[in-house]
């Protein structure tokens, strides 16, 4: 096969892979800022505004880490692609 048809053929089957993305969002409820506050809503709330701020404001995001009112990492949030 010469150049040509190969260098065609691959990008004619390079064609054939799809590309999935998948967001996903972990938060550990099980710590001071949740358990020590009259409504744990409240915090769970201010750290999903603390989300969208953060895919509203900048440029492409694929992760960020959620924190607590106390500063303390509670989890994460992640955009993931991959090849099918």
């Amino acid at each position: 096969m010469n150049n040509f048809f190969r260098n065609t053929l691959d990008k004619v089957t390079f064609l054939w892979y799809i590309i999935t993305m998948k967001a996903t969002m972990t938060i550990d409820m099980d710590n001071a800022a949740f358990q020590e506050a009259q409504d744990p809503q409240v915090e769970l709330r201010r750290i999903l505004l603390q989300v969208s701020d953060c895919l509203h404001g900048m440029g492409p995001i694929d992760y960020i880490p959620l924190i607590d009112i106390n500063g303390n990492r509670v989890g994460k949030f992640e955009i993931m692609e991959k090849l099918k």
